[in-house]
């Protein structure tokens, strides 16, 4: 072993003695889907129109066979309201709060 190696074999051993460990990603970190707020997503589900395919209880079926959306995910929402998904009534300009909050009134949307 040369010099160098000898220093940083010895530098290792005196961080592994001292007890310290790597640094580990804090638990407190943002979630990535934000959370959703029910009553901005029902006002969104009206503003936009939904209503006219989807009824106005979400539950589907009042136009185009549009499909039910209480309990979709976060995920099929955005796929199909910004993504590649196939969405006749066409795509929209909403940030992920949004659809977050939409996705909230889809839990419950009767109420």
């Amino acid at each position: 072993m040369n010099r160098r190696s000898i220093g940083l074999s010895l530098l290792l051993l005196a961080f592994v003695a001292s007890g310290s460990q790597c640094p580990t990603t804090p638990s407190n970190t943002m979630p990535t889907t934000p959370t959703g707020d029910a009553a901005n997503g029902k006002a969104l589900f009206a503003a936009n129109g939904c209503a006219a395919c989807h009824c106005a209880d979400a539950s589907g079926g009042c136009a185009l066979s549009a499909p039910a959306l209480k309990g979709v995910s976060f995920q099929i929402v955005d796929d199909h309201l910004r993504g590649t998904a196939d969405h006749p009534g066409g795509k929209f300009m909403l940030t992920d709060q949004e659809i977050a909050d939409l996705q909230a009134y889809f839990v419950n949307p009767g109420t």
